[in-house]
């Protein structure tokens, strides 16, 4: 019996020493960085964003506390490049008209996006980045501010709230340094994207267009080290039944 578990202690270490080199010496897969892209193309907006090549993945694009959403192409935007890379797609582009006053998370108006992924083996996401084009009329709102939620009710805000342009022209606006997780779960990550300080409900309108949510892919554990683990649990559960 001696001789018996010292041949499994053996064989054990061993196994668990390639586990050990097979961590160190094989490459995790690579990072991928992908964005999921709303361009409002469409005459009545965007049924589905360009999803890049995230399979697996669903969304959803609306508004709320406005009078209505509204899609047309009568200010299309232009002269700007989002921090996601791309240009202004001119065309359509979504607005409303925002209600005024200081911020209150229950009553301004804002634009809602989410996103949930479905279980993919082996890869789940962090969203980094949420950037866009925007713009105001003078009395549209004087700040955007983003806030996100895994429940879809309880919002806490992203990042710091920037500046809105009063001067009807467009301009990129970028959210940076997020870090929000998006499991292969089927979990959902809710976005509201905010419209603050307006100074007339009936003529600060607010318009975006070129919505990316830039998400990079988070390799999981190689399957093959996970398999010789757990051959290694089981030749230590021999030893023990020994």
């Amino acid at each position: 019996m001696i001789n018996m578990n010292s041949r499994v202690n053996k064989l054990g270490g061993a196994l668990l020493s390639a586990v050990l080199l097979l961590a160190g010496i094989c490459p995790s897969p690579a990072e991928t960085t992908t964005n999921v892209y709303w361009d409002f193309s469409g005459p009545a907006g965007p049924d589905k964003p360009t999803l890049g090549t995230i399979s697996g993945l669903t969304t959803a694009f609306s508004f709320g506390n406005a009078a209505s959403l509204n899609y047309n192409a009568s200010s299309s935007s232009s002269s700007y490049t989002t921090a996601a890379g791309f240009t202004a797609s001119a065309g359509t582009n979504a607005y409303v008209a925002v209600r005024p006053g200081a911020f209150d998370i229950g009553t301004n108006t804002y634009f809602s996006f989410s996103l949930s992924l479905s279980l993919i083996t082996g890869t789940s996401y962090t969203i980094s980045d949420v950037s866009l084009g925007s713009r105001s009329t003078g009395s549209g709102p004087t700040s955007l501010a983003l806030y996100s939620s895994t429940d879809g009710s309880s919002f806490s805000a992203v990042g710091s709230p920037l500046a809105g342009n009063q001067d009807n022209n467009w301009a990129a606006a970028d959210f940076s340094g997020i870090l929000i997780a998006l499991p292969n779960d089927g979990s959902t990550v809710y976005f509201r994207l905010y419209g603050t300080g307006s100074s007339s409900a009936s003529s600060g309108n607010w318009r975006i267009d070129d919505l990316a949510v830039t998400m990079v892919s988070v390799p999981e554990p190689s399957t093959v080290a996970l398999a010789m683990l757990g051959g290694v649990a089981c030749l230590f559960s021999f030893r023990r039944k020994g």
